[in-house]
């Protein structure tokens, strides 16, 4: 076989194989989403798990390579596809239901690896074993094998972009591992064609001494620079994903530019590109760490992260291209590059939520860009310095003048050292220790703030205690999930969403009323400081459902918070995410409400056809779901009230209340949006005849199910929302 004839057919089979990886990728996630309790984490430990099969099928071909040629390779190729094929007819892909429980990143991992373990591995080591056939079909120095590498991230990106808009939207996920599954065998068969069709030939067995002729510190640098766009990579997608929803379309989105910067680095087309981002990577990293330091409460801060990850994505790949060895050692280079990517994003994942008592890794990623990145050519005349120090000067009065009462020195001090930095451009490890010694003394001020109490944090999220003027809260992300006023004797009020004077006092009376006294059974999706035990009348039996057991821990603390341990202190408080928890119970609640979030935005998983057939099941006669549904970003309410109209309910939703709403928010009660679900119209009948709720009327919308959550037809972005204003 000719050159010609060969580049397309390896091409086409690292493209078919990369194309099932990450078709399977965002479908692990979805798959694990319940068992983690609808959170981030579940991606995060995806990406994980994928990265270290890359290192299997990398390692694993790269010594097959160098011990027995191109021949041993296709024995573990196709023996791998062969085993993948096998346990695929015997067991379809999470096959099984996933067991309530905290989660913790071991339990995700094995998840996955029973999933779908052994055909992910197999797939894993298709674009490698392409690479040998290629290398034995068409020997030489040439760059076939740096335009196959661009080829498979094209398969990457085509499988991965196809999945939240061409095949969630049609098809169930059972439909989508049937499909899948289909695929892998086409693949066996395909590279049984291609290894047996042409055949190897007999001189294309590689001497078993060779070795990497790179030393350690290139090594190590290789590993370095594949790892900080990796941890980039998670760090933008929890930022992205922290105020809105944990779900495919927004997973794929920084993954895809993760992978159109390999695409781009890698092509012989785009060197001027590469170049450009080398030389203003340092800029990203900056702007960047400024806006993770001092998080703004608008979209402008996730869609310049969104940027800064494709600029230094571009820079880092683009070196690591052009450090690349040649052909023949391509094998231990590939080897390198999954090492780092797995580095990355354990790191974030893992050691960082262990480690670091603030959410940093992002932070030290970008600083280690800077480190990384080659120094640029820029240098200032006297006027740009001087017009640059003017700017900088006007740019750190910016928090005072704009009313930033907390953060304002902070936010000015991160403006000012990324002004310095910019002074320095020309010298990166200077540049890098000006920003690290801005994380640290940003982390330590917080950390060691007067109003700062305490905190927690694990893979599902980080809380923090705060004393603020008001009363103690409970923060997490841009959220407030609960405040106790500073009375220490006595029953504490709720207050915030679940005052009496609110939509959740105006449910409790309806039920209270209904049962004439308190001994009724009212179920908590999401525990916060467990407030609305004190909504709740004395003697009402309260079962709260929460995931995390550092929330638990806060709240129990009576150092902290007292509402828990005073005014439902026989609470009882189910460890797990509520919906496996429900499911697998058998309590029946007069009123059920899910007031589960991560950080501003509630886990799509329970907010379902299948989540509510799981409500309903655990409701007494005549009994309440409620749901709290507020969000700056999305309008939830239509989606609650079309899976509930499907299933014959009637749904209410809570609305302003004029002066009342007024009076109420001087007793530290915040408006919230609530939407009220029931069998029977006469259940909610009472609640209509107020002024705060009112009938929501029959949608021709389509409800959300496991398999199909479009966010894009929630979302309510204008302006205001990009801006934070």
């Amino acid at each position: 076989a000719d050159r010609p004839a060969a580049g397309p057919a390896a091409g086409a089979l690292a493209a078919l194989g990369a194309s099932l990886f990450f078709v399977a990728e965002p479908g692990a996630a979805k798959a694990i989403l319940p068992a983690m309790g609808g959170t981030p984490a579940a991606w995060g430990a995806t990406l994980l798990f994928f990265q270290l099969a890359l290192i299997i099928g990398y390692a694993t071909v790269d010594w097959a390579l160098r011990t027995g040629g191109a021949r041993r390779v296709r024995v573990v190729h196709l023996a791998a596809l062969g085993v993948a094929s096998l346990a695929l007819v015997a067991h379809a892909p999470f096959a099984g239901e996933p067991t309530p429980g905290a989660p913790t990143l071991l339990t995700a991992l094995g998840m996955l690896a029973s999933g779908l373990g052994l055909p992910v591995v197999a797939l894993a080591f298709t674009a490698p074993a392409a690479q040998a056939w290629l290398a034995a079909r068409a020997p030489g120095p040439g760059r076939e094998s740096y335009v196959l590498y661009a080829a498979s991230n094209a398969g990457s990106l085509a499988g991965l972009l196809a999945f939240p808009w061409l095949i969630e939207p049609v098809l169930s996920l059972g439909d989508v591992w049937s499909w899948w599954r289909i695929g892998i065998w086409v693949l066996a068969v395909v590279a049984a064609l291609l290894w047996f069709g042409a055949g190897v030939p007999r001189d294309a067995v590689r001497p078993p001494a060779e070795s990497l002729h790179a030393g350690p510190g290139t090594r190590l640098r290789w590993v370095a620079r594949a790892a900080v766009p990796a941890a980039l990579l998670l760090g933008v997608t929890d930022y992205l994903t922290r105020d809105l929803a944990p779900v495919p379309m927004l997973w794929v989105l920084p993954l895809a530019l993760y992978l159109v910067t390999w695409i781009l680095a890698f092509s012989p087309r785009t060197h001027g590109l590469v170049s450009w981002a080398t030389r203003h990577q340092d800029v990203a990293a900056v702007a960047t760490l400024i806006l993770f330091l001092n998080p703004p409460w608008a979209l402008v801060g996730p869609l310049a992260a969104l940027l800064a990850l494709t600029v230094i994505g571009i820079a880092q790949h683009g070196a690591l291209a052009a450090e690349a060895p040649p052909a023949a050692q391509l094998g231990r280079f590939y080897v390198h590059l999954a090492v780092g990517g797995a580095l990355g994003t354990a790191f974030v994942v893992g050691a960082g939520p262990a480690l670091f008592p603030l959410p940093i890794e992002t932070p030290v990623a970008l600083v280690a860009a800077i480190l990384l990145g080659r120094p640029p050519a820029t240098t200032w005349s006297a006027a740009g310095r001087n017009r640059f120090l003017a700017f900088a000067v006007l740019a750190v009065a910016v928090p005072f003048v704009a009313g930033m009462d907390r953060q304002a020195g902070l936010a000015s001090l991160s403006i000012a050292a990324g002004a310095l930095a910019m002074l320095w451009r020309g010298a990166p490890i200077r540049v890098g220790a000006v920003l690290a010694a801005l994380v640290v003394v940003s982390g330590a001020a917080r950390l060691a703030a007067p109003d700062y109490l305490g905190g927690a944090r694990n893979l599902l999220g980080r809380f923090s205690v705060l004393d603020r003027p008001a009363g103690i809260s409970l923060v997490s992300g841009s959220t407030l999930h609960g405040l106790e006023l500073r009375e220490r004797t006595g029953r504490p009020e709720a207050t915030l969403y679940y005052s009496r004077h609110g939509p959740y006092g105006d449910l409790v009376r309806l039920v209270s009323e209904r049962h004439a006294g308190p001994g009724w059974r009212f179920g908590v999706v999401g525990l916060g400081i467990g407030s609305l035990g004190c909504t709740a009348p004395i003697g009402t039996a309260m079962t709260y459902f929460e995931i995390n057991p550092e929330v638990v821990r806060l709240a129990r603390d009576t150092s902290l918070f007292r509402s828990l341990t005073v005014c439902s202190p026989d609470a009882v408080v189910r460890l797990g995410d509520a919906r496996l928890t429900l499911a697998a119970g058998d309590d029946r609640f007069d009123l059920l409400t899910l007031d589960a979030f991560n950080s501003d935005a509630i886990p799509t998983h329970l907010l379902t056809r299948e989540a509510f057939a799981v409500y309903r099941e655990r409701l007494a006669p005549g009994g309440i779901v409620a749901f709290h549904v507020s969000n700056r970003f999305l309008d939830l309410a239509p989606v609650v009230a079309a899976v509930a109209h499907e299933a014959g309910w009637v749904v209410a939703q809570a609305v302003p209340r004029g002066a009342a709403e007024r009076e109420a928010l001087e007793t530290h009660t915040s408006d919230i949006s609530m939407v009220a679900v029931a069998a029977e119209h006469e259940t909610l009948a009472p609640l209509v005849a107020g002024d705060g709720w009112r009938w929501m009327g029959r949608r021709d919308s389509r409800p959300w199910t496991d398999d199909w959550t479009p966010l894009a037809s929630a979302l309510r972005i204008g302006w205001a929302e990009v801006l934070g204003r």
